[in-house]
């Protein structure tokens, strides 16, 4: 090794303990001891087990040899990329930019500003996705609203193609005149005001009152029996209401005259009206008979104190 121990060639990379240095002075001296001349002049004439052993040793010699010389590449290899690792690092060093204080807050700011954004639009996605939800369920309210609607109409047009089937209009050839006309010639809107005197006079005539009181009995049955109003009011049969308000009226015993045909026979119909004066106190009965077949009456009057 040209006289250079192993901690000669770089000692900052490999540097031995004082162990390694006294094992190896005693493999040194082994080996000066254990030399061919000093082995040749022991054994005398063994010539070829000395001559196998020689062939050891200098094989041993030249691996040691080769071994030390790996050692030394290596370690060269070592320092060179410890150089190249330093150069690398300066220059690295140097290549990054400088920053100023400036700069340094503006990147803070920046840094701390992105943050704020980052948190104000974690919250809009979660409000967007409240709002999502709440508008899903106003959807679903105004499908179930539409669904009732449409229920409803379906109801409605129902109930009125049913009102149209049961209440038909009448044609007038079915309406009865006679009465219409009677309730119309003689209306009871204005009561008729007493006279002075508390008697009845003879201008009030009996016919055109009993017209009176026969169109408000029609009127109040009509009013009470109507059914509630729809797009086509259902028509009253004016004969059936006249006849049930007659049936209701006390009968008269029959007439006996001299006219004795089978309609003068039938009992006859007696409404009664009783007028008193404020004034004299006196009071005054009208009495009208009708018969239900015609339309003859006979009125007679009592007065009263």
């Amino acid at each position: 090794m040209n006289g250079k121990t192993i901690s000669d060639v770089n000692p900052n990379v490999l540097k031995p303990t004082r162990k390694e240095m006294i094992e190896h002075e005693k493999m040194r001296s082994q080996y000066v001891n254990n030399s061919p001349a000093a082995f040749k002049c022991s054994i005398g004439s063994s010539s070829a087990p000395v001559n196998r052993l020689v062939d050891a040793q200098s094989a041993i010699s030249f691996l040691q040899e080769q071994h030390a010389e790996i050692l030394k590449g290596l370690h060269q290899q070592v320092e060179d990329l410890q150089k190249q690792c330093k150069g690398l690092q300066f220059s690295l060093t140097m290549q990054l930019p400088y920053l100023s204080d400036e700069d340094k807050i503006r990147i803070t700011t920046l840094e701390k500003s992105l943050h704020d954004k980052e948190k104000e639009c974690k919250e809009l996605r979660e409000e967007m996705l409240k709002n999502q939800q709440k508008i899903n369920k106003l959807k679903k309210e105004l499908h179930v609203k539409d669904q009732i609607e449409k229920q409803l109409k379906k109801e409605l047009e129902r109930h009125k193609e049913l009102t149209r089937t049961n209440y038909k209009p009448r044609n007038d050839k079915e309406r009865p005149t006679s009465v219409e006309k009677l309730r119309n010639h003689d209306r009871i809107d204005q009561p008729v005001p007493p006279p002075k005197d508390g008697r009845l006079k003879a201008s009030v005539r009996p016919a055109a009152l009993y017209r009176r009181l026969l169109g408000f009995g029609i009127r109040s049955l009509k009013d009470s029996s109507s059914p509630p109003r729809v797009d086509s009011p259902p028509e009253i049969d004016l004969n059936s209401s006249i006849q049930s308000t007659t049936s209701s009226i006390p009968q008269l015993p029959r007439l006996v005259g001299s006219n004795s045909s089978p309609l003068r026979q039938r009992p006859l119909i007696r409404q009664q009206l009783r007028v008193s004066s404020l004034e004299s106190g006196e009071k005054q009965t009208l009495s009208i008979d009708q018969s239900p077949l015609t339309n003859s009456f006979r009125s007679t009057a009592d007065q009263k104190r």
